[in-house]
C-alpha cells in the first residue's frame, strides 16, 4: 500500500529538522511526506526546500497564512493538496521517530480500524541538546527520557495490548495516529471550525467510531520521542463543538465544504 506521512508544524525549525531526519532513517520509508505548516515564517519553507533536494522520498510543503492555531485546517489542506496514499499517518513536527515507526504502522494497518500510538517524552535539557547537535540518537537508556516504558519495542507482545484502553472511547492523541484515506474521507477529515488547541483529535476519533471504524492501540510499536514544549490552553469553543453532538459522523467544514442539506458520501 502507499503511505502518506503528514507532519504538522509551526515555527519550530530545529525540532522539524530532527523529525525529518528520523523519517530519512526509517527501515520502511513513507511513499511521500507532507509538512502541514500552520503559518510558519520563511525559515520553515527554506528548511523543507533544502531537505527535499536530497530526501529519500517526495517531500512537500503545505502552508497557509498564520491566523492562529488552525491545525485541523492545515492537515486537511495537506491531504487535499498533496496526499496520494491509501493510508495516512499523522504526527507532530516535534517528534523523533524510532527507525521502525513507519514499518510498524504498516504492519498494524487493517481494514476497519484506525491506530493511535503512545510516546516517550524528552525533558528540556535533552531537547535542547538534540536540537543543538542536530542528533536523533535517543533510546531507553538516554538521559532525559521520560515514560521510558513507551520506548520498549516488543512487537511480539502487540496482541496483548492492541485493544488497550478499549473501555476509554476517546483515549488517544493526534501526535501519533493513522487511518485509511477512505475512512478519513468518509468522515470528511478534520473539523475546521475547531480553532485553537484541543479536541480536534478526539472529534475525528469519535466520528470514525460512529461510522463503525474501530481503534487499535500501538503499544510496543510505532515508537516516538516527543521533544519538550509548552502546552497551550484548551479551547472552550472546540469543546462545545465536540460535545455538542457526539453522534455526528461527518463535519460540514472539513476536507470538503458541504452544506447541511447536501448529501455527502
Amino acid at each position: 500500500m502507499k503511505i502518506s506521512l503528514v507532519i504538522s508544524t509551526y515555527n519550530r525549525v530545529g525540532a522539524l529538522r530532527l523529525c525529518l531526519m528520523s523519517v530519512a532513517h526509517q527501515t520502511r520509508l513513507p511513499d511521500e511526506v507532507i509538512v502541514a505548516d500552520d503559518g510558519s515564517t520563511q525559515e520553515t519553507h527554506e528548511l523543507v526546500e533544502q531537505m527535499a533536494a536530497g530526501f529519500p522520498c517526495p517531500l512537500h510543503h503545505a502552508w497557509h497564512e498564520d491566523e492562529g492555531f488552525r491545525l485541523a485546517a492545515i492537515r486537511n489542506k495537506a491531504v487535499r493538496d498533496f496526499c496520494t496514499g491509501d493510508y495516512l499517518i499523522f504526527v507532530d513536527g516535534d517528534i523523533i521517530m524510532e527507525r521502525h515507526f513507519i514499518a510498524d504502522h504498516e504492519k498494524m494497518a487493517r481494514s476497519g480500524y484506525f491506530i493511535i500510538g503512545s510516546r516517550a517524552k524528552l525533558n528540556k535539557p535533552m531537547t535542547r541538546y538534540l536540537i543543538m547537535k542536530q542528533s536523533i540518537k535517543v533510546g531507553l537508556f538516554k538521559k532525559g527520557v521520560r515514560r521510558r516504558e513507551n520506548t520498549l519495542r516488543m512487537p511480539f507482545l502487540f496482541f496483548l495490548t492492541k485493544h488497550l484502553y478499549s473501555w476509554k472511547r476517546l483515549y488517544g492523541r493526534g501526535a501519533n495516529m493513522a487511518m485509511w484515506y477512505d475512512d478519513f474521507k468518509q468522515v470528511n477529515g478534520f473539523d475546521e471550525n475547531m480553532i485553537g488547541y484541543g479536541c480536534e483529535d478526539f472529534d475525528i476519533f469519535n466520528r470514525l467510531f460512529n461510522i463503525g471504524v474501530k481503534r487499535n492501540y500501538a503499544k510496543f510499536r510505532a515508537i516516538e520521542y516527543h521533544l519538550e514544549h509548552q502546552k497551550g490552553s484548551r479551547s472552550q469553543q472546540n469543546a462545545q463543538i465536540f460535545y455538542g453532538d457526539l453522534s455526528r459522523r461527518i463535519c460540514l467544514n472539513g476536507l470538503v465544504k458541504i452544506n447541511e442539506h447536501q448529501n455527502y458520501g
